[in-house]
């Protein structure tokens, strides 16, 4: 993950706390703040059991809750295809830049 944030263009809070209303609670990969988009890296080590599944997907209706998108990449996408995970992100992070929802989000300094 370290390798994300520059082929994005965006500053990068590696192993930031999980933005929520503080129902749930934990780690993020990656944070980028003006964009409000959380980028996780998961692999077969940490994603076997249903149970880590459940408890990423509770994470991820958290950070949506205070308006912040989470995308999941496995392990495999960003081994076989980084540059076509990081256009992905420009485009998204664009696209949220561009929306009220990520310049409110931005401006409230989440």
């Amino acid at each position: 993950m370290r390798l994300v944030g520059p082929r994005i263009g965006a500053d990068a809070l590696r192993q930031h706390p999980l933005p929520s209303i503080g129902a749930v609670s934990g780690t993020v990969d990656v944070f980028l703040p003006a964009p409000q988009v959380i980028i996780e890296a998961d692999g077969r080590r940490w994603h076997q059991r249903q149970a880590d599944m459940k408890r990423d997907r509770e994470r991820d209706f958290a950070a949506a809750q205070v308006g912040v998108l989470t995308i999941r990449f496995l392990h495999e996408h960003l081994a076989n295809d980084l540059f076509g995970c990081a256009d992905g992100l420009r485009r998204v992070i664009a696209s949220r830049l561009s929306s009220e929802l990520g310049r409110s989000a931005y401006a409230l300094g989440r």
